[in-house]
């Protein structure tokens, strides 16, 4: 049975014959070039055809003689920083390279080639051209080459950071999934255990938001989920507020704001939540009078705009995205491999005695769909 060609592999044929044409292509000028001089040389005598045929013979030696300058400059040492090992392996690709190029315009030129000129002591200017031609096409075609070499170690540096980056923001969501879940259980099961013995419906409608919460991680996990509504992280984040109700009660307030069209636009996952959980963590659980948590988001023209700031005691210093912790730094960073750098802002406020405001301005795009995950229970 014939094997078949994969995709792969016609794509990479396809792109060799494509490379091939183009190189073929870049010759044309010099073919062009000894249609011009061999005309000139012979008188008009010879007819278009026969001009035609021996510029391209003229130009096959140097075109075929540059494939092995491209080999040699493509497989040989960089060309910065410059040494002595790559002078001397240019000095004798140039030589070689000029000496067979004149051996083949010898060979076509002679007696028997079809390009023989009226006078034959024309060859003693030719040929010094010739040389000096040479070199000029040695140094572009190596240049070209080494140009085209760069390129490519270029793209492949910027895939291994593009691949880096997205490697490192899927280790932090991963960490921070596994960060978030011990969290979550332990502080719902002492709530669910102090509930038990005063009501035990509650007590079960915990375990029940629980289950959900852990559900959403689990399906997020497996399915490798980018991206999805604002709307979902937001059911997601109601749901830990009320199992943080059950341990903080009276002394946790939260107003939030969120526009229709804001919740209709994609985040990737656990964007809201940790900027939550930092506020709950360290604004209002610390203190015996609890606080308050403020969330707003809204769509301003093409932006996407989530804030979340708390009351709480604040600092002296505003932290940023190399602050310690998960946090603030796996959200930004997975934002801008989400969205591009220079499309996400992280803007965060804080002074003592007046909490800490984070901001968060990012590309308002329309999620291709709802995520049903989580459902909360009436």
């Amino acid at each position: 049975m014939p094997n078949e060609s994969t995709p792969t592999d016609l794509s990479r044929r396809m792109a060799r014959v494509h490379t091939a044409a183009l190189y073929a292509a870049c010759w044309l000028p010099l073919a062009v070039t000894y249609i011009g001089v061999l005309t000139w040389m012979t008188g008009g005598a010879m007819s278009i055809g026969a001009v035609t045929a021996a510029a391209l013979l003229h130009t096959l030696g140097p075109a075929v003689l540059g494939g092995g300058v491209w080999w040699l400059a493509d497989r040989g040492p960089p060309a910065l920083p410059l040494t002595l090992a790559f002078v001397r392996r240019h000095l004798a690709g140039a030589t070689a390279f000029i000496a067979a190029w004149m051996a083949w315009e010898v060979a076509i030129g002679g007696p028997l080639g079809p390009s023989h000129p009226p006078d034959p002591m024309l060859w003693q200017y030719v040929l010094p051209w010739q040389g000096i031609i040479g070199v000029m096409l040695y140094a572009i075609v190596a240049a070209v080459s080494y140009v085209r070499r760069n390129a490519r170690l270029i793209h492949r540096m910027a895939v291994a950071a593009a691949d880096a980056d997205r490697l490192r923001a899927e280790a932090e969501l991963a960490a921070l999934r596994a960060h978030l879940d011990p969290h979550f259980v332990f502080n719902t099961l002492h709530g669910v255990m102090q509930l038990l013995r005063d009501d035990p419906a509650q007590a079960e409608r915990a375990l029940e938001q629980l289950a959900d919460l852990l559900r959403y991680v689990l399906r997020l996990d497996r399915a490798r989920v980018r991206a999805l509504p604002l709307e979902s992280e937001w059911r997601f984040v109601q749901s830990m507020l009320w199992l943080e109700q059950l341990r903080l009660g009276d002394r946790l307030h939260v107003d939030a704001e969120l526009e229709d069209d804001a919740l209709a636009c994609e985040v990737p996952p656990f964007t809201l939540q940790p900027l939550v959980e930092n506020a709950l963590r360290h604004g209002i659980s610390p203190h015996v009078a609890g606080g308050r948590v403020r969330i707003r988001a809204r769509q301003t023209g093409e932006q996407l705009e989530i804030e979340v700031a708390d009351d709480g005691a604040g600092a002296a210093t505003t932290p940023d995205e190399s602050t310690p912790g998960l946090g603030l730094r796996a959200v930004a960073r997975r934002l801008r491999a989400h969205f591009g750098d220079e499309a996400v802002t992280v803007q965060v406020e804080t002074a003592p005695g007046a909490g800490f405001r984070v901001c968060l301005r990012m590309p308002a795009i329309p999620a291709t769909g709802a995520d049903q995950a989580l459902e909360l229970r009436p």
